[in-house]
């Protein structure tokens, strides 16, 4: 996973992965981490301390303490997306997709966020955000 800077309320994630998974806690959910003498945030211990692997295996952990994460999923997402491709870099590789049909495939069978590679069955969802991102920024840039 490609790192990129996402920030939110005063704390940096360094991937999309990292700070989708801290959405799925409370701003004030604290955590207390073997060997140390005080807590921290759980958002934060996902922003600082873990890969991006192992913030997603983390959520699978711990429950989650949100209770708005479900409804408000596709909006964190978006935020994530829309941070991402601020950043000249990741831009100009979307941009360079010009008018593609955009997919997320994987073979995990994650049919919300994408399709499953093997079947083609799936929303998507992650796709059609990254495309109506690259909209966004065309529509700035003229």
């Amino acid at each position: 996973m490609t790192r990129v800077d996402i920030l939110h309320k005063g704390i940096m994630y360094p991937s999309t992965e990292n700070f989708y998974q801290a959405m799925k806690y409370n701003e004030f959910d604290m955590i207390k981490l073997e060997g140390w003498d005080f807590s921290i945030s759980v958002r934060s211990h996902i922003a600082y301390n873990l890969k991006p692997s192992e913030s997603k295996q983390f959520s699978k952990d711990n429950l989650m303490t949100s209770t708005k994460f479900e409804e408000s999923k596709i909006e964190i997402m978006r935020y994530a997306q829309r941070q991402k491709y601020k950043h000249k870099y990741f831009k100009s590789k979307l941009l360079a997709t010009g008018d593609s049909y955009l997919e997320e495939g994987n073979w995990w069978h994650d049919c919300y966020w994408g399709c499953d590679i093997k079947t083609r069955e799936g929303e998507n969802n992650l796709g059609k955000i990254i495309m109506e991102v690259r909209s966004e920024i065309r529509s700035k840039a003229n």
